[in-house]
């Protein structure tokens, strides 16, 4: 019976590839090696596994927030303004005015520049709120953790301002994306 089972799950599996080969090969018509040899496997895995592109709403509702429960009532209430409100607001303005801001908000935070597709686990976007040192400038800049996809704003929140949130957002993605450029 475990042999047969076996043989089973190669055979579904073979299928599978030979659909998928169908469908990129247009049923035989394109040559598949010709056309995908030279691709790295990071742009097969975007085209075959994800969502090409990122949409305002795609992303925020893979974001989910850890609220600190130990802070005082105007912090918490600058953490939910923060994560429910000036969040969502300059993602969407941003992706208004710059088509790649989006696939580079989720590089930042994850490694990767598209939402992957999840079959038996949902993709997420940790969003938490943390005790954070402040950099050289006397700033707090968000910290991300790409392998475990979250990003960490202070305990303060920026106090609740758009404007400061937005500032310091753009200095860490600016500060890693030369960092990048460099290596």
């Amino acid at each position: 019976e475990r042999r047969q089972w076996i043989q089973n799950l190669i055979t579904n599996r073979n299928i599978g590839v030979q659909a998928l080969k169908e469908g990129f090969t247009l049923n035989g018509k394109m040559d598949f090696e010709s056309m995908f040899h030279q691709w790295p496997l990071m742009a097969m895995n975007q085209v075959c596994f994800s969502t090409p592109f990122i949409e305002p709403d795609h992303l925020i509702s893979v974001l989910h927030p850890k609220y600190d429960g130990r802070t005082d009532e105007a912090r918490s209430a600058a953490q939910h303004s923060l994560f429910e409100t000036h969040l969502p607001d300059l993602l969407r303005e941003r992706a208004s005015t710059n088509q790649q801001f989006l696939a580079r908000f989720v590089e930042y935070i994850t490694g990767l520049s598209y939402i992957p597709h999840k079959s038996k686990s949902k993709f997420e976007i940790l969003v938490t709120f943390e005790q954070l040192g402040e950099d050289a400038m006397g700033e707090y800049l968000p910290v991300v953790h790409t392998c475990e996809h979250s990003i960490a704003f202070p305990l303060h929140a920026y106090d609740g301002n758009a404007e400061r949130f937005a500032q310091a957002l753009d200095k860490a993605m600016n500060f890693v994306s030369k960092e990048l450029d460099r290596n």
